[in-house]
């Protein structure tokens, strides 16, 4: 009797250790690879031809966005989005409120950086003319200070000097603008950041978020 319960036992453990039809144990390593690429990444191609074409030819028609009427848009955030996109899209260097001479400066820079030192010719205006050096190195040190900085060491300068004839701020900047020819692109704002007078505001006298005025009536 215990000996046929011993010849069972080892026919069960045998039976357990051959391989179930389907499992791992019946695959070898490169057959369970391939199970798994194929199951991840079923779109791999297997040949050249297989590849899509990444940089299609420039003939071939492309879709576009179709223009949209804003006239025909009611919801105020997203009407005032689609004027901005339509400003933007529309922007040139002629409708953009600039004078003539500062068009004609945008569309001819200079070729090379300015250098004080190096242009005989600027050098030799700044030589003739103390005074707009003094102007110049004084707007160049104060340039990342406050305007009330320049204000204020401008007119120490005249206390002591009240001969010497230091340029404004003002005066300064278009002297600079004439040297470098760049010149600082300046839109009102809200005193409270909501928003810049621009595109679809450009024509607004106070702010239509916080109803703040557009100017200072003090200084009006």
């Amino acid at each position: 009797m215990a000996k046929d319960l011993k010849s069972a036992r080892i026919a069960v453990i045998s039976e357990l250790d051959e391989p179930t039809p389907g499992s791992f144990d019946d695959l070898d390593l490169a057959d369970i690879e391939e199970e798994a690429l194929n199951q991840h990444l079923p779109n791999i191609p297997t040949s050249v031809d297989d590849v899509p074409d990444l940089n299609p030819t420039l003939s071939e028609p492309t879709q576009t966005n179709p223009d949209i009427d804003c006239s025909l848009v009611h919801v105020s955030n997203l009407k005032n989005t689609l004027n901005f996109i339509e400003a933007i899209r529309n922007a040139t260097l002629d409708n953009g409120n600039y004078p003539p001479h500062i068009i004609e400066r945008l569309r001819d820079p200079p070729k090379c950086p300015v250098d004080l030192d190096q242009d005989p010719d600027l050098r030799l205006s700044l030589d003739q003319d103390p005074d707009l050096r003094l102007s110049l190195d004084l707007f160049l040190s104060t340039s990342r200070a406050s305007e009330k900085t320049y204000h204020s060491t401008r007119a120490a300068f005249l206390r002591r000097h009240p001969e010497d004839k230091i340029l404004s701020l003002d005066g300064i900047r278009r002297r600079v603008e004439q040297i470098t020819r760049v010149i600082s692109v300046v839109d009102d704002m809200c005193k409270n950041s909501c928003l810049a007078f621009t595109s679809p505001f450009s024509d607004y006298d106070q702010c239509p978020t916080c109803d703040e005025p557009r100017y200072d009536p003090i200084l009006l």
